[in-house]
This record gives C-alpha cells, sequence and structure tokens, in this order.
C-alpha cells in the first residue's frame, strides 16, 4: 500500500501490518474502520468510536475530518504501546525500552487521552512502568513523579530506598518535581531514623539463669552498644534486620523489639507514608 503523505514516500517499501492491531481485530464483534500509518510503515487497524470515547480532543483532532488512511508522526513502538492502553491490553512480557514508554506518555497527553485512568492500579500501562521499577528506579519514579501517578510512585518508591539522592541529575530533579523529590529524601531519612532508634536500643534484660547471669547481660549491652555504634552511621536506608541471639533468655526479649522495629520499617517503606503521602 502506497504513502501519499510526504513524510511517509519512503515507507511503503518496508510497510508492515500490526500483529494485533490488523484487519481482523475484532472488539465488541465489530471489525476496524480506522487505518492509522505511523512513519516506519507500519499499519495499524483500530476502531474510530474507541478512540472517540477515550479522547477529549477528537484524538489530537486528528479524527475530526473523516480521512483514510491516517498519518501519524509517533512511531510505531509508541502507538502500539498507545493502542494497548486504550483497549486495555497488556504491553508485557516484552517491553519497550524506558525512553519509549515515556514518550507514549508524552503522546497521551497530544491526544487527549487521560494518563490518570490509564495507568490507574491494575491497568496494563500501570503495569508496564512499574515493570521498569527494578532495573532503573530512580528513572521509573521521576516518570512517575511527572505525571503525578501517586500509587506507581509509591510503589516503586520500594526500589529507591538505597539510591544516593547526591547523585541525582538536575534532569530527574526536575521532572520528578519539588513534592515527589522531598518525599524521596524524606522517605531515606524516616527510615534511616528508624532503624538507628531500633538498634541503639539494647536488649532487654532478664532475671539471671545458670548460663546468662546479670554481668553477661551487662556485656552483651557493652558489645550490642559497640557494634551498631558503626551501623547506625553508615546505614543505608535500604538496609534490613538480621537477629542474633545470645542466649535463650535473651531470644525472647531482643527478637520482640526487633519485631516491633520491623514494622516501624514496614511503615516507613514507601513513600506514601502517611505524613506525605497527600501532600500535592
Amino acid at each position: 500500500m502506497a504513502a501519499s503523505n510526504p513524510q511517509y514516500q519512503n515507507s511503503s517499501v518496508h510497510d508492515s501490518i500490526s500483529s494485533i492491531f490488523n484487519p481482523g481485530f475484532v472488539v465488541d464483534g465489530l471489525l476496524p474502520d480506522l487505518e492509522i500509518v505511523s512513519p516506519d510503515g507500519v499499519h495499524f487497524y483500530v476502531h474510530t468510536r474507541r478512540l472517540l470515547a477515550s479522547s477529549s480532543n477528537i484524538f489530537g483532532g486528528q479524527l475530526a475530518q473523516p480521512r483514510h488512511p491516517v498519518y501519524l508522526p509517533e512511531s510505531s513502538a509508541i502507538l502500539s504501546i498507545i493502542f494497548h492502553a486504550i483497549y486495555g491490553m497488556s504491553i508485557l512480557p516484552n517491553p519497550p525500552p524506558l525512553q519509549v514508554a515515556e514518550a507514549a506518555l508524552d503522546a497521551l497527553i497530544k491526544y487527549g487521552l487521560s494518563i490518570a485512568q490509564l495507568a490507574a492500579p491494575a491497568r496494563p500501562l500501570y503495569e508496564l512502568v512499574r515493570s521498569y521499577a527494578p532495573y532503573y528506579p530512580i528513572e521509573a519514579y521521576a516518570l512517575s513523579a511527572h505525571y503525578r501517578l501517586e500509587d506507581l510512585a509509591v510503589t516503586i518508591s520500594a526500589h529507591v530506598l538505597a539510591y544516593d539522592v547526591t547523585r541525582l541529575s538536575d534532569e530527574l530533579t526536575v521532572k520528578m518535581g519539588p513534592v515527589y523529590f522531598a518525599r524521596l529524601v524524606n522517605l531515606q531519612r524516616s527510615r534511616i531514623i528508624a532503624l538507628r532508634n531500633i538498634v541503639l536500643r539494647p536488649p532487654v534484660m532478664h532475671p539471671a539463669t545458670p548460663t546468662c547471669n546479670t554481668d553477661n547481660q551487662r556485656e552483651l549491652s557493652r558489645a550490642w552498644a559497640f557494634a551498631n555504634a558503626e551501623i547506625v552511621w553508615n546505614v543505608l536506608p535500604s538496609e534490613h534486620l538480621i537477629t542474633h541471639d545470645y542466649c535463650s533468655p535473651t531470644a525472647f526479649a531482643t527478637p520482640q523489639n526487633l519485631t516491633t522495629g520491623h514494622r516501624h520499617l514496614d511503615v516507613c517503606a514507601g513513600i506514601g507514608i502517611p505524613a506525605v503521602r497527600h501532600v500535592r
């Protein structure tokens, strides 16, 4: 199929049809009635009513006048993400590069599509951005923050606990904005303070026994304090607690304190701690 738009003069040589959004793509018993072509020569067949129902600006004005096909400037990878999001179809398990996903989010705005709705929890777009968190945690967090995707930012924040904020580039700082940057810093600070308060609390004393008398317990407390002195000043926000028991009765006292501490750390485990979750 030859392309008549000058921008697509060379696309006909390499034209292809989307494997999913093809002429046989049936939704609600209806075949596609709209052909969209990307600059790299990929043809997508979609439903005009579905696009119009999802868009607040007639799909960027592209559907204001009936024409066939419709040529769009976004690459096929970007358009594929857009159409997957509109139709609620999963983009995994083979996600595109993070930069492509970011460009797709920008395009959603251009075409009058609600990112907040399309990237709501459990939606395909939400899962796509979340899939980048283990590999590009700070970038995925900044992307979520930039578009004010609260639930995504909270979820991804668990992956940035160990990130050194002093290495944060100006570009990423600007992208996430002052509110989400402050939340990131406060999250790490809260985790460190909570962990320090936990490990600096000495083991609870217990009645003397033949294997652990008062002197033994005092020696344990001193050893505990010395061992943790270096830890609390070099601890990272991502550190976790490891229990080591020195004597049987203390084994009942110390883990109880650590269990309480674990709960405290769990409260501070994400950006969504109550003190800052609803800051706008």
